[in-house]
């Protein structure tokens, strides 16, 4: 399974010792952020950072930037599913992603369910876009996914201990020292949740 945890410039170099994505590996076109894709911004990134990039979401609703994929076609071009009515398009990419969120900024921004995403993909490599870990069970179902999860519970002064679970520390810590138990705490589970599952296969 493939993890991109995008985090801060400092935290980088900690998420890729861990051995997960990050930029400019894994690069995001910001919709979440602002509410349409940062075209201008990606181009540049893909120009300036060359080879480095493997990974790109690509632009949502941009219908008219396929020469992308020819042009870059090194990167593996991750394209965000938001409607059924984009089903046909999808076809043109090996990695179909389903979007956390089917409402943003007041906006529907998803009109299928889970269950229906796995039964449209069956024949594609899955990501899941801003996993949050509310029922880890799910990413089973996907070849790859991008989270916050260690950089989102620092924000609130959190350990993070697992799925659903979380302590705030004793002692007093550094933001970067924060991260890195987080992190580490990450890896750790998702360790756990794969061997529990490779496990039941043989039960």
């Amino acid at each position: 399974m493939i993890i991109a945890i995008p985090c801060y410039y400092y935290q980088i170099k900690y998420v890729k010792e861990l051995g997960f994505l990050t930029f400019p590996e894994f690069v995001d076109n910001e919709f979440v952020r602002f509410g349409k894709p940062n075209v201008k911004k990606l181009l540049k990134i893909l120009v300036e950072y060359g080879n480095e990039v493997k990974f790109v979401v690509y632009p949502d609703f941009r219908y008219d930037l396929l020469w992308l994929l020819k042009k870059f076609s090194h990167i593996n071009w991750i394209f965000p599913l938001h409607f059924k009515s984009e089903l046909n398009f999808a076809q043109n990419f090996e990695w179909v992603a389903f979007p956390r969120k089917p409402c943003l900024k007041g906006l529907v921004t998803r009109d299928y369910s889970l269950n229906e995403f796995l039964e449209f993909t069956k024949d594609k490599k899955r990501w899941f876009l801003g996993w949050m870990g509310k029922k880890p069970e799910i990413i089973l179902n996907f070849d790859g996914f991008d989270t916050t999860i260690p950089s989102f519970f620092v924000k609130n002064g959190l350990i993070w201990q697992g799925w659903k679970k979380h302590t705030r520390p004793i002692n007093k810590l550094t933001n970067e020292e924060l991260f890195k138990i987080n992190l580490l705490n990450f890896k750790n589970a998702i360790i756990e949740l794969t061997n529990q599952s490779q496990l039941r296969r043989f039960l």
